[in-house]
């Protein structure tokens, strides 16, 4: 993991339906009673890099579709899954076509780049979720 690599954040714009790296960001913050807002929080869904990267060294965000290949001697499973914070464990994980509650968190000592692949995100390319 790079060093500032898990601090690194992107943003879907509503209603261009754009996917931007966000710069910089500044918090909104109250001064007495006036709300001073830098963005609308209603126009843009922003997320936070895992600090991870796939098997291409792509940055793994929240909302990324993954495409994960696993080889047992006998078979080779694909599953598709998508990233998300979870705020019981405070950690990344995943939910895909195998298991209800995910598959884990991304950021134990188990991962492994070697069987994930961005195939998309959950904003540009929802289809890619569709019947999972």
């Amino acid at each position: 993991m790079g060093k500032n690599e898990r601090f690194k954040f992107r943003a879907w714009n509503k209603e261009k339906r754009v996917m931007s790296t966000v710069h910089k960001m500044f918090l909104a913050y109250a001064i007495e009673d006036d709300l001073l807002e830098v963005f609308e929080s209603n126009r843009y869904e922003v997320m936070q890099s895992t600090g991870l990267r796939d098997k291409n060294g792509k940055l793994i965000f929240e909302g990324d579709i993954l495409k994960n290949t696993y080889r047992s001697k006998t078979a080779e499973y694909e599953i598709i899954e998508y990233v998300y914070w979870n705020d019981k464990i405070t950690a990344f994980c995943t939910i895909g076509t195998q298991k209800k509650n995910g598959l884990g968190e991304l950021t134990s000592p188990s991962y492994s780049s070697n069987y994930h692949e961005i195939i998309g995100n959950i904003y540009e390319n929802p289809v890619l979720l569709e019947g999972k």
